[in-house]
């Protein structure tokens, strides 16, 4: 039940935010310059096909670009009312996007070093309703999808576990079957090549059953760090 509950919602939604998403962070560039990278993230914005990118048209895209003003290494912002309805919030820096469609989802993108000659395009999707739920994707200069085991280990639900708890007892079993499908958001920092994920699938238990939860697990999110071409996550 709770699967259909979030499933239905996210289908939707994740697909259209992934389809644009894709587009947006297609590109791998030929140097690691940040100002080569402004200018990229920049192009293919705007580049896109509407086809791609249904939900903002190439006149709203200029807007976009138009009201955040040239990237000249500072954050910028716009916004405006989508022609297909709801607002579109537009956040970008040298090397970083942040598209948020109203309260319904958002995507973020960044653009992370894999070789002396070559980047990769770091792509997290969100959907935000009912619970937030991401994904994360890569792609190549080409706009092609890379696998994305080639570039971190997905955590699952016993990662947020707190240590020592003990995995045999009354209380860990009769909670954990409602722990399943796990429901994770990943934050993508704008800062730096790191991110984190908090498990939210909690949000969806039953009220008497969020304090039993919370005995096994951690509050905490998982942080994770660009390292050598690879997400690595970090030790507490």
């Amino acid at each position: 039940m709770k699967k259909e509950f979030i499933g239905r919602t996210a289908k939707s939604l994740s697909l259209a935010l992934a389809i644009f998403s894709g587009c947006i962070f297609g590109s791998v560039l030929p140097a690691w310059s940040q100002e080569i990278v402004a200018g990229e993230l920049e192009r293919c914005f705007l580049a896109m096909p509407e086809s791609v990118l249904p939900i903002v048209t190439m006149e709203e895209r200029n807007d976009l670009c138009r009201k955040a003003g040239h990237l000249s290494g500072f954050t910028h912002s716009a916004s405006l009312e989508s022609s297909l309805g709801g607002t579109v919030t537009f956040l970008l820096n040298r090397n970083f996007i942040r598209i948020q469609t109203s309260t319904v989802g958002e995507v973020f993108m960044r653009i992370l070093p894999f070789s002396d000659s070559s980047s990769v395009i770091c792509v997290v999707t969100t959907v935000l309703h009912p619970v937030a739920d991401s994904r994360i994707d890569f792609y190549t200069t080409e706009w092609k999808p890379l696998k994305a085991d080639r570039f971190w280990q997905q955590p699952r639900i016993e990662d947020f576990f707190l240590p020592h708890t003990d995995r045999q007892s009354y209380a860990y079993q009769a909670i954990y079957a409602s722990l399943t499908p796990s429901y994770m958001q990943v934050s993508l920092s704008e800062e730096s090549d790191t991110l984190s994920i908090r498990q939210t699938v909690t949000e969806t238990l039953a009220e008497e059953e969020k304090p039993l939860a919370a005995i096994f697990l951690s509050p905490e999110p998982l942080v994770y760090r660009w390292q050598s071409g690879r997400f690595v996550r970090q030790v507490r």
